[in-house]
């Protein structure tokens, strides 16, 4: 998959447009892309790993108390879904179990993968099956 992380760190840049800023970051294990809202307000993190190449993962999502319910959140987690649907990627992610997150990432269309541990499940994007 030579190339593929300037690609998926092009094409997620370009899908958030003037809005977050991206930094790509490779590693031994992979890599990941930065994702930031230019004031701060909100960031997560697309990671690819060399090992599991039909996923890419997403995780550290995180909105600033003053900036919620604005669609911050939504716009990133749907960037990267548009990503991984273009990129032909499973989208997966881990989440701590019945929480009001699991419940959010459900409605944005994951559902159960397999266990991650005693606190969390994996959940994957159901719309790509």
């Amino acid at each position: 998959m030579e190339f593929i992380d300037f690609e998926i760190s092009s094409y997620l840049s370009t899908l958030l447009k003037d809005k977050f800023i991206c930094h790509l970051s490779k590693e031994d294990w992979g890599f990941s892309i930065m994702v930031m809202e230019k004031e701060g307000k909100a960031f997560a993190r697309t990671y690819f790993l060399n090992d599991t190449k039909d996923s890419i993962y997403f995780d550290w999502l995180n909105v600033d108390e003053n900036h919620r319910v604005i669609g911050l959140a939504t716009e990133l987690l749907e960037a990267h879904i548009k990503t991984s649907e273009y990129f032909k990627l499973e989208s997966m992610l881990w989440v701590e179990k019945n929480t009001w997150i699991e419940d959010w990432y459900k409605r944005k269309g994951y559902e159960y993968y397999c266990e991650y541990d005693e606190k969390s499940n994996w959940l994957k994007n159901k719309n790509q099956e």
